[in-house]
């Protein structure tokens, strides 16, 4: 069952995408930084590889954010107005 609108607007209004890309920041300064002073390749090979799942994370954040945008915008629908029923319709039915 999904979360009700208001909880999913709690949800982006947190700050989780904005602490997101501050993260990758970092991981990317980070990575750069075993790219110049590592000579070990599998340690090279495993920062890309946490930075490769981080930037995955940060898009799925992202996409989500965006999605949320979307629904608060288009704001609440309504429903439709049934049409009223009339009894002696059913009458004439042969």
């Amino acid at each position: 069952m999904p979360m009700a609108a208001s909880r999913l607007f709690v949800l982006a209004e947190d700050g989780y995408g904005e602490e997101s890309a501050q993260l990758v920041l970092a991981a990317e300064r980070r990575l750069h930084e075993i790219y110049q002073h590592s000579t070990w390749e599998g340690e090279r090979l495993m920062a890309a590889e946490v930075m490769k799942a981080m930037k995955r994370i940060d898009v799925m954040i992202q996409a989500h954010r965006m999605r949320l945008a979307r629904v608060g915008a288009a704001g609440p629908t309504a429903r439709p107005v049934l049409e009223k029923r009339r009894w002696w319709l059913a009458l004439h039915r042969t």
